[in-house]
């Protein structure tokens, strides 16, 4: 089962997003599309960091080829997807939401 979560967008970090709730539930399997991070501010995020899509998968703890399905636009797994928000954010990405006639970005908050 396949199960797409637009609701995602409205967080702004992965914090946001992890509460006692849902927690257990993004351990089940279930997969979530990209709304909450674009392909391009994944690609964007990497090269701030200066890192290769096999570099975020090393450091994420996931294959080269799932950072490259992810960077494609193909919906992962949640603990997947929760796994590379949280080291680019550990890296010091910040991921900014679209708002307005704005696009979605990417800044680097502090030094890796």
């Amino acid at each position: 089962m396949v199960i797409y979560l637009p609701l995602l967008m409205y967080f702004t970090s992965v914090t946001d997003f992890i509460n006692p709730e849902i927690d257990g539930a993004h351990r089940t399997g279930w997969a979530v599309s990209m709304a909450g991070i674009s392909p391009r501010q994944i690609r964007a995020a990497r090269s701030l960091l200066g890192w290769t899509q096999q570099e975020l998968a090393d450091r994420a703890v996931v294959s080269g080829n799932t950072v490259q399905r992810l960077e494609r636009g193909v919906a992962v797994r949640v603990d997947v997807y929760l796994k590379l928000w949280r080291t680019l954010e550990a890296a010091g990405i910040e991921f900014i939401p679209a708002a307005g006639d704005k696009g979605e970005g990417v800044r680097l908050v502090r030094g890796n």
